[in-house]
């Protein structure tokens, strides 16, 4: 089996493949990065900082809604977008910065094959 790193490395590589992308990452729950591919432009503190305030938010919503427990999102800006997944093994989230260009059914789908192979691995 291989280790964590190298699992982390191949679901990089494979998202980072993706047109459009900018940049992706692996974030612990706390907001720590564990693996990162981020464009330069971006601060990847900095987005692992935001991105996890926005699932604490975005679970408190989940979560005072019944909708249960924050799975994944997408978001949508003028000049960019980020989606987020959850891997259920390690409480970890897997985020894909993209540009205008990015085709958000395909980083949809994409996220789930990285925490799919994820949660295979570990």
């Amino acid at each position: 089996m291989a280790g964590k790193q190298e699992v982390f490395d191949k679901i990089l590589e494979r998202l980072d493949d993706i047109q459009g992308a900018l940049g992706c990452a692996i974030v612990s729950r706390d907001g720590t990065i564990v693996a990162s591919r981020i464009d330069k432009k971006y601060s990847p503190d900095k987005i692992a900082a935001l991105s996890s305030q926005v699932v604490t938010q975005l679970t408190e919503i989940c979560n005072s809604l019944n909708f249960g427990d924050l799975d994944n999102m997408i978001l949508e800006g003028d000049n960019g977008k980020l989606g987020l997944i959850k891997a259920e093994k390690g409480g970890f989230f897997i985020f894909l910065i993209g540009n205008t260009e990015m085709n958000i059914g395909m980083a949809r789908m994409s996220l789930q094959e990285a925490v799919d192979t994820f949660d295979k691995a570990v």
